[in-house]
């Protein structure tokens, strides 16, 4: 008996440098009925050529061209597109191992569920070592009542991005990521959330999640501010009616992204910087909601701007110590 057909969205813009290697490590996943459209977004470099040569010697492949209007847009083109029974996005810079499919629709169909969500490997990332990602990570099941918590906390293994899922395009009939903004995963999660009966994290890391520098600029910063404000008000909109006792876990995710743009804006941009100091001073914080690296970083925060650039530059020199030291071969006395 055939497998059902997955279909799996790729937004292409001007990534002609690592096209490549995402789209031939699609070409070889084991699981073999599979459709890939190919988004592209407006490129301008090379990357149509890609596209179109793997179009002409697999027809699994498709090609869909549209006026630039930014990577949730080439998402929701690719899903008015699809005709799987599931839904996986793929990031044009990134590639995945051979059997990423095959391994999610297995923790589906063996759990029951509706969502699949696999780990990533970090590549490129400042600060991030093998040796950080070598933890155990277990395999969670929960509802999806139980699924808004864990997104919104990064918690049992879930996390706020639609790069390592394989979810029941049922899910998706009347579901849009949201455009214009950065953080869509997360508001599209969120949401959909409500309308799962399981889901389930597993432990593997299939997906190759590869580093760009992002711009810090004063104006990049403020739009990526501007996008969370956004986003996180769409799903405080969504949940203040149907599901009120989550709001505090909204607040909790702001509280999280805001302190990585908070750290960038301290250099950077004094105004937005107290902007972010006072919004996130606001929130409703609680402490066993946040990673050690957030109370410590939150702590300062409270002192102003010199305090928080103490408190989190020391906390990242602990940080790589203690992961140096996990990494070091142990020898013998």
């Amino acid at each position: 008996m055939e497998k059902p057909l997955i279909s799996v969205i790729v937004a292409v813009y001007n990534t002609e440098p690592y096209l490549e290697r995402c789209l031939r490590s699609l070409e070889c996943q084991t699981y073999g009925n599979i459709e890939v459209l190919l988004v592209d977004d407006g490129s301008t470099d090379g990357s149509a050529s890609i596209c179109k040569a793997f179009c002409e010697r697999d027809s699994r492949f498709v090609y869909v061209r549209q006026t630039n209007a930014g990577q949730s847009a080439a998402r929701n083109n690719g899903l008015d597109h699809a005709q799987g029974a599931y839904v996986s996005c793929v990031d044009s810079d990134d590639y995945v191992d051979p059997d990423f499919l095959e391994y999610l629709y297995g923790g589906l169909i063996e759990n029951g569920a509706q969502l699949a969500q696999c780990q990533s490997k970090h590549e490129g990332f400042p600060g991030i070592s093998e040796a950080m990602e070598a933890g155990e990570i277990k395999c969670s099941i929960c509802t999806g009542d139980e699924m808004i918590t864990n997104i919104l906390l990064s918690a049992n293994g879930f996390k706020a991005s639609f790069r390592e899922v394989l979810v029941s395009a049922d899910l998706l009939s009347s579901r849009r990521f949201l455009e214009g903004h950065i953080f869509e995963d997360l508001e599209l999660l969120a949401v959909m959330a409500q309308g799962i009966r399981k889901a389930v994290s597993l432990p593997g890391r299939k997906y190759h999640y590869c580093y760009r520098k992002n711009n810090s600029s004063s104006r990049a910063l403020r739009l990526r501010k501007d996008d969370l404000d956004a986003v996180v008000g769409s799903i405080r909109d969504h949940l203040r009616g149907s599901a009120p006792e989550h709001l505090p876990e909204v607040d909790a995710r702001f509280i999280s992204n805001a302190l990585v743009l908070t750290r960038s804006a301290a250099t950077s941009d004094a105004k937005l910087f107290r902007e972010l100091r006072g919004e996130i001073l606001a929130c409703d914080y609680v402490a066993c909601r946040h990673t050690k690296s957030e109370r410590i970083m939150y702590a300062g925060l409270k002192y102003g701007r010199i305090a928080f650039l103490a408190a989190s530059g020391s906390y990242e020199v602990f940080r790589k110590f203690r992961y140096r030291l996990t990494a070091a071969p142990s020898r013998e006395l």
